[in-house]
């Protein structure tokens, strides 16, 4: 019987995280079905991934309605904070299973916007520290 190489490769201490998130991504099913199948255990992000995430689709309109009286930088930041948050609450039973303390207990790592630091650096951090773990 051959094995799943992306679980198989956790007993080495390696883990497989995804490189790009979506809203169609996390809330259709595809992020769950590669934690289930495919033993993802984490995602990261960075300003151009949620970039074409937000213009290559029409999935973020109805959020983006309801923040027109925000600047163009308070709503990207917005967007992409729900879909983190959607992300983390996937992987929750991850970190729950590992107590949150091996490379494996799925993280989000996000790389935050030059432009959003330079304009809001308290909001900043306080967004970072909040994703170091999954919310209850």
């Amino acid at each position: 019987m051959a094995g799943n190489p992306p679980v198989d490769v956790q007993q080495y201490g390696q883990s497989i995280w995804l490189d790009f998130i979506s809203r169609k991504a996390v809330e259709g099913g595809e992020f769950q079905r590669r934690i289930d199948e495919d033993g993802v255990v984490g995602v990261t992000s960075n300003p151009t991934i949620f970039q074409k995430a937000i213009g290559g689709s029409d999935d973020y309109d109805a959020s983006i309605q309801h923040m027109l009286d925000l600047d163009p930088y308070a709503i990207f930041e917005e967007l992409a904070l729900e879909d983190i948050q959607h992300a983390l609450d996937l992987f929750r039973p991850i970190y729950d299973r590992t107590g949150g303390v091996t490379a494996s207990s799925a993280w989000k790592s996000r790389r935050c916007s030059p432009m959003t630091r330079r304009r809001r650096p308290k909001k900043r951090c306080a967004c970072l520290k909040s994703l170091t773990a999954p919310t209850s």
